[in-house]
């Protein structure tokens, strides 16, 4: 019976780690998402100068 009770336990830890993680997933997309609209509003040249050195920076 305790041995049903530790794998309960590391269920609900489980499932507690995935929900924060998928919530803080959701959050740093939202995030994402409200930069890139605000890039938009200062016009096209600026978001791709700002791809441009995101591409420069991952080689």
């Amino acid at each position: 019976n305790s041995q049903s009770q530790d794998a309960n336990s590391l269920i609900a830890g489980l499932r507690q780690i995935t929900v924060l993680t998928a919530f803080s997933k959701i959050i740093s997309l939202f995030e994402q998402k409200k930069m890139e609209d605000k890039d938009k509003k200062r016009g096209p040249n600026y978001t791709e100068k700002k791809i441009n050195s995101k591409i420069c920076m991952a080689r």
